[in-house]
């Protein structure tokens, strides 16, 4: 069995001895327990000064590593990746004041960008492998999640959209395509809501781990992870029925905890159902 944690502090090693490095943290699903046969080795690196090339290829080439994909500067993070005796190594490296401005833009500023939050997500269960103390202290500031924070993520996704509200015409046409691409959107809207109302930062965009996610929430619908699953290996019409009890329980939830937020406006839209009055929900 490949022991991931041995391989990235092998590799934590080698980019440890640049001096432009503070801090190496493990990432990913290793850093939280739930790597399995698929997974890769993700190893985020903070730097004091922007890498250069050679800063980041003469480590693969010490791991004798096999370049698959490598991304210059770009949205403020610098990736790569490569193949280290059939292991693949993922690196996701930021200056170290960037990711100060993302912890202070999400917690201060409230942002909902799910991108920043994944890699909040990413420092809260990430592993130091090199400049213990750096990490430690990004782990502090991210420790609370700001109650702001929360109904800034309901409120904005508490709209389903019109499309939603004509599934009974996507469903009578066939239009798969289009509705399932409606009820993935609305998923989303859902289970941003969902880590709100849990105090968790979205740990990926595309809400990956999707059953180990829902499994740590304390609020959530009842067989909440079976249900968003189940959408996709029944009719369309019965997906679109799991939807919509979803999403009442949902609001239900959002309701419960905050009374404040005007949650009845979007549940009278979601039952409006275009161009059909008599769709049974």
């Amino acid at each position: 069995m490949i022991n991931f944690y041995k391989r990235a502090e092998e590799a934590a090693a080698i980019y440890s001895q640049n001096p432009k490095v503070k801090a190496i943290m493990l990432a990913g699903s290793v850093s939280r327990g739930w790597q399995d046969a698929f997974s890769d080795i993700e190893i985020h690196i903070f730097w004091s000064a922007d890498p250069s090339d050679e800063d980041r290829k003469s480590a693969i080439q010490q791991l004798n590593g096999e370049i698959l994909s490598y991304f210059d500067y770009e949205e403020e993070e610098w990736s790569e990746s490569y193949i280290v005796d059939g292991i693949k190594i993922e690196i996701s490296s930021f200056r170290i004041e960037t990711v100060e401005k993302v912890i202070e833009h999400v917690t201060e500023d409230f942002s909902t960008s799910l991108d920043e939050q994944a890699l909040l997500s990413a420092i809260e269960a990430g592993e130091a492998l090199y400049g213990h103390d750096d990490i430690e202290s990004m782990k502090q500031k991210i420790a609370v999640y700001p109650d702001e924070l929360a109904k800034a993520m309901i409120q904005e996704r508490l709209e389903m959209g019109a499309r939603w509200m004509n599934r009974a015409g996507l469903v009578h046409r066939k239009d798969y395509v289009l509705l399932y691409s409606t009820i993935t959107h609305v998923q989303h809207n859902l289970l941003g809501m969902l880590h709100a109302l849990n105090g968790m930062y979205v740990q990926h965009p595309g809400f990956k781990w999707l059953h180990r996610t829902i499994g740590q929430m304390t609020i959530a619908p009842e067989i909440a992870a079976e249900r968003f699953e189940r959408v996709f290996t029944v009719e369309a019409p019965e997906a679109v029925s799991i939807m919509d009890y979803l999403i009442r329980d949902v609001y239900d939830l959002v309701e419960a905890r905050y009374p404040d937020l005007d949650v009845e406006t979007y549940r009278k839209k979601t039952e409006i159902v275009k161009g059909n009055t008599h769709w049974k929900q």
